[in-house]
């Protein structure tokens, strides 16, 4: 089960302000509970983990994800995007996974429901109709969980220019 829900608090058509919206992104996946291999831990098939993060941090595999965010726009022309989220595990005997699919190394050894915290920031600049900018920072920082496997938090950047014709 995966969804995001959003209120849309934009003003209205006279207000001087630029329009702002709040989201709220709830993700929830438990897996298979079909335990494999050595390791004793699920097994989920999704081809595409960009959903869930650029950074690839996470995949939604065991995997309870929530995170309020606004997007505004405060120039003509450049949107703007901040997320804040929270990432929990709902089975403590089942390891945390990558985007690859592959548990985190020692997760399925520790105990504990509180995997990451993760911020977000998104601005896209659209200069032309067919040309834009779209610039993009994650910070993933580790939880009880992943600090109890003795893996660290990180950050991921990325910039790209699009031309559509």
């Amino acid at each position: 089960m995966a969804g995001v829900h959003r209120a849309d608090l934009s003003p209205g058509p006279k207000a001087r302000c630029a329009p702002c919206r709040c989201a709220l992104r709830l993700w929830l996946r438990r897996g298979s509970y079909q335990r494999q291999g050595d390791l004793n831990t699920t097994s989920g098939l999704f081809g595409n983990n960009i959903y869930y993060s650029y950074g690839l941090f996470l995949t939604p595999t065991n995997l309870l994800y929530a995170a309020p965010n606004v997007s505004f726009t405060p120039l003509k022309g450049v949107r703007v995007a901040a997320e804040y989220g929270f990432a929990w595990r709902p089975d403590e005997f089942d390891a945390v996974y990558r985007a690859s699919g592959a548990p985190w190394a020692g997760t399925q050894n520790v105990r504990g429901k509180k995997v990451a915290q993760i911020a977000r920031l998104q601005a896209v600049w659209t200069i032309t109709p067919r040309l834009s900018f779209t610039g993009r920072y994650e910070h993933f920082k580790a939880d009880t969980v992943l600090q109890r496997a003795n893996l660290k938090s990180s950050d991921f950047w990325a910039g790209w220019l699009s031309f559509r014709f």
